[in-house]
């Protein structure tokens, strides 16, 4: 019976090691595979806040920027000054909301500054801890450039560096920059905005608003006839330009930094892959003449201009006579078929729009 009994118990622990071992080794993988499935659910978490930090970053900047260029051009006006620097003023105002330290009201609640401030709080309110924890050293951080894009769009791009985010445990499961790699990016169109160099330079005196002309690239799409070309004067409409000053440098009130934006703005629109090479600059043409634009020359009268042979191209046409600006003299010339002898095209003007001197009488260019 002993032996009987013996035999039992040993076929019994025979049976019951498998069956232990498995046991263990499904505890083991019960583990592994719990603990791949948090460490899975953390990543997939951490990916979801990071791709909502970048689409929120995102749209912060679309928000800031369109808001920051608006209020640049009414402090211009209103202020009668140029910037210094328009690109590096429209960053302040983006991320700060401030010009020249002072903040500005309508910046209230749009700035990439307040941003970071909430989404320390969103991230806190997850149970994530972030470093450097103080919103000023982020914004410290922070790249943000503004650019001309092409005659009637503005470019910003930004992105947050030096971003360390800890979950409760004190791993770190993020180092790196938002977005994580190049930048976000907003594109601002400027038709429609009142032009702050005009405005500005004549203290208000007189005014345009920048509305493209239906055929704003003659150099791109076909060259203007001298028909459409006046109907687009008439009606005080803009036209990409090789040689006028961009956006930005309007709101500077000088051409000082125009190789700088073209190189730019070439630059934008190879990264954003531009089929072809679009003018950066924008020129609106000024005619004194009652029949095509009465406030004008009602302006110019009372502030005693007299008229020479100064091209209409808007830029130079105001800096030569409202600044006296002599450096800024461009000679310009009738154009053939005109209706009127106070509309003057200079060189580049008529290359521009016509890709011809040929239309301007006794012209002496080259070409």
């Amino acid at each position: 019976m002993r032996r009987r009994g013996f035999v039992l118990n040993s076929f019994i622990l025979i049976l019951l090691v498998p069956l232990l071992l498995l046991l263990v080794t499904y505890e083991d993988v019960s583990y592994y595979v719990l603990q791949a499935q948090a460490d899975r659910i953390s990543v997939e978490r951490l990916h979801n806040i990071i791709s909502q930090l970048e689409r929120d970053f995102s749209n912060a900047m679309k928000l800031s920027s369109q808001k920051a260029i608006l209020v640049a051009v009414e402090y211009a006006i209103t202020n009668t000054q140029f910037f210094d620097n328009a690109s590096r003023a429209l960053s302040e105002l983006i991320v700060n909301g401030t010009i020249e330290g002072s903040f500005q009201d309508a910046m209230k609640n749009i700035t990439i500054s307040y941003w970071v401030n909430n989404t320390l709080n969103f991230l806190k309110s997850q149970g994530y801890f972030v470093t450097p924890s103080s919103p000023n050293k982020i914004v410290n951080n922070i790249e943000l450039y503004v650019y001309p894009l092409d005659s009637f769009h503005i470019v910003v791009l930004g992105r947050v560096n030096g971003l360390e985010i800890r979950d409760l445990s004190g791993k770190i499961i993020y180092n790196g920059s938002i977005p994580q790699s190049d930048y976000v990016y907003s594109i601002v169109a400027i038709d429609n905005m009142e032009d702050p160099f005009i405005s500005t330079i004549t203290g208000g005196g007189y005014s345009r608003v920048i509305v493209p002309c239906n055929n704003s690239y003659p150099m791109l799409f076909g060259s203007h006839n001298v028909s459409s070309f006046l109907e687009c004067v008439r009606n005080f409409r803009y036209f990409g330009s090789n040689t006028g000053p961009s956006f930005l440098e309007r709101l500077e009130g000088s051409i000082v930094n125009h190789e700088y934006y073209i190189a730019k703005g070439l630059e934008m629109q190879k990264k954003f892959e531009f089929r072809t090479e679009y003018p950066v600059g924008l020129v609106t043409f000024l005619v004194p003449d009652r029949n095509y634009d009465d406030r004008l020359y009602n302006y110019l009268l009372s502030v005693g201009v007299k008229l020479e042979d100064q091209t209409s191209s808007d830029y130079y046409f105001l800096k030569y006579y409202i600044e006296e600006d002599e450096t800024t003299k461009k000679v310009g010339y009738p154009l053939s078929g005109s209706d009127t002898n106070q509309l003057l095209l200079d060189c580049d003007s008529a290359w521009d729009i016509f890709n011809t001197t040929n239309v301007l009488i006794g012209s002496s260019c080259l070409g």
